[in-house]
């Protein structure tokens, strides 16, 4: 199963363009309550590949993450050898900072696609998104994803597409 995916990660990621996509490696009904505060199954990992990362759009990236309002998730960023150390610095203190949030640096550019299945292998769980390094998430997100995933016993893959900002973030 892992080979599998990644042969699709490879296949999304000639086409990755920062959009949010879920990956998942085994298919379970998810409960969702009607009052969605408080959730606290199942886990989701979000693997993100940094490079040379604007440290303006790092920030904003992670902020994204850590204002969903479901909260059992796991950021990991893959820090792809980065000669910024600012990068780096900034991955570490926001990890001091949220148990949640799990990183790894390479001392050799593996490009987006390597990057990623590091972070793929990092992630332990059944549901994986992948986000790009200088996009973000509204708040909702994680929540609604999880509301297909239920909806939809079938489906082994979800798409979400994306919203392009005007101007300057």
């Amino acid at each position: 199963m892992k080979h599998k995916v990644k042969n699709v990660v490879k296949a999304l990621l000639t086409l990755y363009d920062g959009i949010l996509y879920f990956v998942w490696r085994s298919f379970e009904k998810i409960k969702m309550p009607d009052n969605q505060s408080g959730i606290q199954s199942p886990l989701v990992r979000i693997v993100v590949p940094t490079y040379n990362t604007d440290v303006k759009f790092l920030h904003e990236m992670i902020s994204s993450v850590k204002r969903q309002e479901y909260k059992n998730w796991e950021l990991i960023i893959i820090d792809d050898a980065s000669a910024d150390n600012e990068v780096r610095n900034i991955i570490k203190r926001y990890a001091s900072q949220d148990e949640r949030i799990k990183y790894r640096f390479l001392e050799k550019n593996h490009h987006i696609a390597g990057a990623t299945n590091v972070g793929i292998e990092m992630a332990s769980g059944k549901y994986v998104g992948l986000l790009d390094h200088d996009d973000i998430i509204y708040p909702d997100t994680l929540l609604e994803v999880l509301k297909v995933i239920n909806t939809n016993k079938n489906a082994k893959f979800i798409y979400t597409d994306e919203d392009k900002l005007i101007g300057n973030r």
